[in-house]
């Protein structure tokens, strides 16, 4: 589970402050863009919605195109107490002027990248494709929105920190504790890289706590890497 929830969170840090990731391998099985029109249950997790397509606002042009970018995302059966192993993979996140969308009940506008994950073979582990859907926008009241659909679950971050001149942003996501599964809280520190100059590229970083922040047992890095506008 915590693997899977891995993949989820690298794929939301991709969305933030108009960023994803790059060029996925032909064989790669990717969602299909929905047709959207009046019904966008898909971009809802299933739920009713009804949107329509808008033209993209100026903060959305700049999400257009393709992002790439290599990660590396933690592996904990090959990780030890004093050593952390990490996996690299490639991701692609794409979006065309089609992805911008308002919910007409609640007013919410949105942004939908369709994202894939690429994973090489890596000691002894297989090689893999995962995809997404990333839904970042705002709520009729201004408020941040940012959403991860993955695997039939949905999951909706919270913006905990914003520094709009180092162009900087920490989000959030909080598990409750349920069967089989701990507290957990992931942290998503996103932000320019100002040394890559002549092209738009974002540093992340994504850090786990599981268990109460009080009390926790487990805390580190599970994924580190950049992406850059194509």
């Amino acid at each position: 589970m915590r693997q899977v929830l891995v993949a989820m969170v690298l794929g939301a840090s991709l969305s933030l402050g108009c960023t994803a990731a790059a060029a996925a391998p032909a064989r790669a099985t990717v969602i299909r863009k929905a047709a959207y029109g009046r019904d966008c249950r898909a971009v809802y997790g299933g739920r009713d919605g009804s949107c329509e397509r808008i033209p993209c606002n100026t903060r959305y042009r700049s999400f257009l195109g393709t992002w790439s970018g290599r990660f590396w995302s933690y592996v904990r059966s090959r990780s030890t107490d004093t050593k952390s192993v990490y996996r690299p993979y490639h991701e692609v996140v794409v979006y065309t002027a089609a992805d911008c969308l308002r919910n007409i009940a609640s007013g919410d506008t949105l942004i939908v990248g369709h994202q894939t994950d690429s994973y090489p073979a890596y000691e002894g582990l297989p090689g893999k494709v995962a995809t997404s859907l990333l839904i970042t926008g705002e709520r009729s009241d201004g408020a941040p929105l940012l959403r991860v659909m993955m695997q039939h679950r949905t999951y909706d971050y919270m913006l905990r920190y914003e520094n709009k001149a180092a162009k900087l942003a920490v989000w959030e996501l909080h598990l409750s504790a349920t069967k089989g599964q701990p507290q957990m809280t992931f942290t998503i520190i996103d932000g320019r890289d100002f040394i890559a100059r002549g092209t738009q590229t974002r540093d992340v970083t994504v850090t786990l706590t599981v268990g109460p922040r009080s009390k926790s047992y487990w805390q580190g890095v599970i994924a580190y890497g950049s992406h850059t506008k194509r």
